[in-house]
């Protein structure tokens, strides 16, 4: 039934991001277009574009950035906003009932909500990495593009072997969707707690209760000195890794210690729709 559920979730969202998609490599690729139709002028500390006169002096850099700013700000907002809208709407909304009355456990929708939104978060992460990877394309030229992304990898693979590096990117990828999954997740308690504390006042109580749990999140965190931006396992201190070896288990540690973040906050939401809340 998870299944099911994620497929419905899974059309429900594209219907709605893929055209966002669309339009930001779109809008990404006129940037790069024009970026590479200028020629860039170098000086100590100052870096100046002058386009070819059929573009109207820097005019149309200043469009298609402007134009690619919105649609990259569009991207992440929209984002946010149906990860947050989808939950609260089809659980606590008018779609509730309807939601609730299917023969599925409450906690699968949460889980459901859960790793949806995990996986459109990457998505977007994803696209918006290409976009930029157009435009730098744009500015350098994706010869030298592709030529400092090969060297990149070959000191990878000097390092770590080509087996350890491609290890260290699905850690990576994993990383970053259970840190997703985990903010979701958090969102999602917060919205549970906020329905709780609130009838009338709802969002407000949802925004303190988010507050409130990234300030214990951060504090445990402090705490256990677990480092998320460097992945540093201070805490279990492991100093018989060596080598490569370090990079994964900090890599794992990470994974782990944001996979119970997720399931706490998972735990949280569940339990409270479950047992204080009254859903119309």
């Amino acid at each position: 039934m998870l299944g099911k559920l994620m497929k419905y979730e899974f059309k429900a969202l594209a219907r709605i991001l893929l055209p966002i998609y669309l339009a930001l490599i779109a809008a990404s690729g006129l940037f790069s277009f024009v970026l590479s139709r200028s020629s860039i002028n170098e000086a100590p500390g100052v870096v100046e574009f002058h386009g070819p006169s059929w573009i109207g002096n820097n005019s149309s850099l200043i469009v298609s950035g402007t134009i690619y700013g919105f649609a990259a700000f569009l991207l992440f907002a929209v984002t946010l906003i149906m990860v947050i809208q989808r939950f609260n709407k089809n659980l606590y909304g008018d779609e509730g009932y309807l939601t609730l009355a299917l023969p599925v456990k409450l906690s699968t929708h949460v889980t459901n909500k859960v790793i949806s939104a995990a996986i459109w978060a990457v998505l977007s992460g994803i696209v918006g990495c290409v976009s930029i990877v157009i435009i730098v394309g744009g500015i350098i030229g994706y010869a030298s593009m592709l030529s400092k992304l090969a060297s990149l990898w070959n000191k990878g693979v000097q390092y770590f072997g080509v087996g350890g590096t491609v290890l260290l990117l699905v850690e990576a990828v994993l990383a970053i969707m259970v840190s997703a999954a985990s903010f979701a997740a958090k969102i999602y308690a917060a919205i549970s707690v906020g329905h709780v504390w609130s009838v009338k006042h709802t969002v407000l109580m949802s925004v303190i209760a988010f507050l409130l749990f990234d300030i214990v999140e951060s504090a445990l965190l402090s705490f256990i000195s677990i480092n998320r931006q460097w992945g540093i396992n201070v805490l279990l201190n492991i100093s018989w890794a060596v080598g490569d070896m370090t990079v994964h288990v900090a890599m794992l540690a990470v994974i782990i210690a944001d996979l119970l973040i997720a399931f706490i906050f998972w735990l949280i939401a569940w339990l409270t729709m479950k047992n204080r809340t009254s859903l119309n």
